[in-house]
């Protein structure tokens, strides 16, 4: 499904590029691939063009650098929009991806034509949180990506999620080199507090929360979207912290209806 690879700064770059009209990036969570996006680039591609690239390190993208952050993917990401000739782009992020988001707006403003926060924070990690990533990246090297999927899991989906995204989440962490599983916990630990620059994102931005969700509550991304100038909050019920892969037919439509508001005020 429009599967295409690109070399970007020493690796090759594995992307998904389907449909026509405003461009809109979807950008994964950590540990895992452009697959949890399944069910949006689907849809979403039948009136956008839908970029939906596997980070470098994850999925079938290679990487050349021993240390990854925020601000090397962000680069990363807009690099490929240089390759394929996009000007802007609609940039949908999922918890890690979300991060990335951030810096993304921080560092290439000018490629953004709208921004969709999705399950993420603005907060850098806490002292505790971060030399508990450290931990385990030092162990994955050791053990192996099977103790992270059994770890991360009940925590990713909440109590109403179908036992298919479980599974299938299991399968892209399983898939995952444990060195990038290591890399991304430590790109993480060493991320910057986004809050910083939230008030300089004056692109129209969506918040999108899980009322289940463990990892970033929805009152937190609340919070976030108030320090925005031009945002908003919706929060979904039954929906962990995968609310695209747990509730599509309540996370699409919210998607689909901002994308037309931004169409309609460009």
């Amino acid at each position: 499904m429009g599967q295409k690879e690109t070399k970007i700064n020493g690796g090759n770059l594995f992307f998904t590029d389907v449909g026509s009209g405003a461009a809109v990036m979807l950008v994964h969570g950590f540990p895992l691939t452009h697959q949890m996006w399944d069910n949006q680039i689907a849809e979403l591609s039948t009136k956008n063009r839908v970029i939906c690239p596997d980070l470098p390190g994850f999925g079938r993208s290679e990487t050349s650098r021993s240390v990854l952050g925020m601000d090397i993917w962000a680069d990363h990401l807009a690099d490929l929009l240089n390759v394929l000739e996009i000007e802007k782009v609609v940039f949908v992020g999922l918890s890690m991806g979300g991060y990335i988001g951030w810096e993304f707006a921080r560092r290439h403003r000018d490629r953004l034509s709208g921004l969709v926060a999705c399950n993420t924070r603005a907060i850098n990690d806490t002292e505790q949180i971060a030399r508990g990533r450290k931990m385990v990246a030092a162990s994955v090297v050791v053990t192996g990506a099977k103790p992270v999927a059994d770890s991360m899991i009940p925590k990713l989906v909440g109590p109403d999620a179908d036992k298919s995204v479980s599974e299938s989440i299991r399968k892209m962490i399983l898939a995952t080199d444990p060195e990038s599983i290591a890399k991304g916990h430590l790109a993480m630990a060493g991320r910057e507090d986004a809050r910083q620059w939230l008030s300089q994102i004056d692109v129209p931005t969506l918040l999108i929360g899980g009322d289940q969700d463990q990892i970033t509550p929805a009152d937190e991304m609340e919070s976030d979207s108030e320090m925005l100038p031009n945002s908003r909050f919706e929060c979904i019920s039954s929906a962990g912290h995968m609310t695209p892969m747990e509730q599509p037919t309540k996370f699409n439509p919210l998607i689909k209806d901002f994308l037309v508001e931004l169409s309609g005020s460009s």
